[in-house]
């Protein structure tokens, strides 16, 4: 199984960068083999550029190119399925964040209903991974 999260860092300061690569070693307690943090705005120079995307659309290309088994999984506030009741691909790679009204066309394979109003794109992340590995308990 292949587990990988997408989220948007727009807007952030170069000391919330070193966060985002910190939470690589959560992500990869929680079972998360890779990660895409996009910086849309460009504001970020980092010394790690490994994670870093420069458009929703980058990290996509690089998703289809480096992990092709991964059905994408975006957790959005008007999605119709909700997240008790969605059961979890094998192989997926979560979409969160990007709230800051861009629209963006992409179809992704699931869209779940996260209502996180006032919690970071990587809470929301542990919110679902948690949801995931509890759902994988017998």
């Amino acid at each position: 199984m292949t587990k990988g999260v997408i989220f948007f860092a727009e807007h952030i300061q170069q000391s919330l960068w070193g966060d985002i690569l910190g939470w690589k070693n959560t992500l990869k307690k929680m079972g998360v083999d890779f990660y895409y943090a996009i910086d849309t705005t460009g504001d970020i120079i980092a010394t790690d550029q490994t994670y870093r995307c420069t458009s929703f659309n980058e990290a996509l290309t690089r998703l289809a190119t480096e992990h092709p088994e991964c059905e994408t999984v975006w957790f959005k506030i008007g999605a119709s399925v909700e997240l008790k009741d969605f059961e979890h691909p094998a192989n997926a790679c979560y979409i969160f964040g990007q709230d800051s009204g861009t629209t963006i066309y992409t179809t992704a394979n699931h869209e779940v209903k996260l209502y996180a109003e006032n919690l970071w794109a990587i809470e929301c992340c542990c919110i679902a991974l948690y949801d995931r590995l509890y759902s994988e308990i017998p």
